[in-house]
């Protein structure tokens, strides 16, 4: 019986805690294809962009939604670091790479997300998703599976400067 109760408190107190942290995150505005978000962390105030894809492309067993986000973490000193979360979990080892036009940026995946490669490749891509209308996300599944994700990117540009300026990025 004592474990029963143990048990029916830690899942009470995870629900809470779901749901504190849920209605933590806000919509603050929507362009286009693009919505913007913030909430607190420990360390502070955290904007992001993000867009769900517009298409999805593979066969495969997806888990979650897939989405692209441009971050903001002011107390971190961290702007514009843009993430892709596929919906399904990377095989290790394998390439993902975003494409915007005839630029290919490389991933780097860990389990279920992507970050840039390279530190400098975040402004880069961000100045690109500025001026072009698609991106693409190549990746591959834990089942060794390609897949290619379209995004839009009508709105980013408004996204992006709202998110920096609820966030302080100049």
């Amino acid at each position: 019986m004592r474990t029963v109760f143990k048990a029916s408190l830690l899942i009470l107190s995870m629900l809470w805690s779901y749901d504190a942290s849920a209605q933590s995150v806000s919509l603050v505005a929507s362009y286009g294809d693009w919505s913007v978000y913030t909430f607190k962390e420990d360390r502070g105030k955290v904007c992001y962009a993000m867009s769900p894809a517009t298409e999805i492309r593979g066969q495969y067993n997806r888990q979650g939604k897939t989405h692209l986000l441009v971050t903001h973490r002011p107390k971190n000193k961290s702007f514009n670091v843009v993430s892709y979360v596929p919906g399904y979990v990377f095989k290790p080892n394998k390439r993902t790479w975003l494409e915007i036009e005839k630029d290919r940026f490389y991933l780097s995946s860990k389990k279920d997300k992507a970050w840039a490669l390279e530190s400098d490749a975040d402004e880069k891509i961000v100045r690109k998703m500025q001026k072009s209308d698609l991106l693409y996300v190549v990746g591959t599944t834990l089942e060794d599976k390609r897949t290619l994700d379209k995004f839009s990117l009508t709105g980013f540009s408004k996204a992006i400067r709202k998110a920096s300026a609820l966030c302080g990025k100049k």
